[in-house]
């Protein structure tokens, strides 16, 4: 005998509105998705700092994702440092620090916004944490080292340029960076020997052409000086210093 089986009432009609229930559930995680969606494409397609910064506006309050935030912040405080809002921008790196602060790249980037600002100390405090975080990389012993210039510590750029070239033989910014600090200590040599090997290692470091041929007028050699500044300046014609500096010889 065969027996149908029916369902009661009473969960008949319980039925329906769980239904209901489930399909809002699925229309509002829709339109979050949706939201979120649309917001973060904007934010990373916008070019100019003011698209970045009012896209990353509007799409920040409907990120859940961490690592989207992370990437929109970072979009955000970047912009923000090229328009020169410097209190924005560290607002935003203070965001990004707390949403991950394993990261050295986040930490010399509010050091730089610090640095700007004028602020020394919290720039050097960030560049500590960074160089913490990150002792194998070169960029986070430069970015130190020119904070210690900028505080007039020149012989503890000059240990932190030379701690990332160690890690960077063949970076030639750093030996510029590190001719100019021997130069303002007065080892005049020393600064050539690096302006030279930033040119050997890149031919288009400008500025090391420029700091080299300053170098030898200080060291009385104004056949080379000319020669230097020369070629510095058909690529930089618009540099005052260079041209008033070969002026000068050219006078002598």
């Amino acid at each position: 005998m065969t027996r149908t089986l029916t369902m009661p009432r009473s969960f008949a009609i319980c039925m329906a509105p769980a239904c209901g229930l489930a399909l809002l559930f699925c229309i509002g995680a829709s339109r979050s998705t949706l939201a979120q969606d649309v917001g973060w494409p904007s934010c990373r397609d916008a070019r100019t700092a003011p698209q970045k910064v009012e896209a990353c506006t509007r799409a920040l309050p409907a990120i859940r994702n961490a690592k989207l935030s992370e990437r929109a912040y970072l979009r955000r405080g970047l912009a923000f440092v090229e328009l020169r809002q410097y209190d924005q921008a560290i607002r935003d790196f203070d965001a990004l620090i707390r949403l991950n602060g394993r990261v050295a790249g986040y930490f010399d980037n509010r050091m730089n916004a610090y640095r700007q600002k004028g602020d020394f100390a919290h720039a050097l405090a960030d560049a500590d944490a960074a160089v913490r975080l990150a002792p194998g990389h070169a960029f986070v012993y430069r970015s130190r080292g020119i904070v210690h210039e900028d505080l007039g510590r020149y012989p503890d750029s000059i240990r932190d340029f030379s701690a990332g070239l160690q890690i960077e033989p063949a970076n030639a910014g750093l030996h510029v960076d590190r001719g100019r600090l021997l130069a303002k200590l007065g080892d005049i040599n020393g600064a050539v020997r690096d302006f030279t090997e930033a040119l050997n290692l890149d031919a288009k470091w400008t500025q090391a052409l420029k700091e080299r041929g300053l170098a030898y007028v200080t060291l009385g050699d104004p056949a080379r000086a000319k020669a230097d500044l020369r070629l510095y300046l058909q690529s930089e014609p618009a540099d005052a210093d260079a041209a008033a500096a070969l002026a000068v010889i050219g006078s002598n």
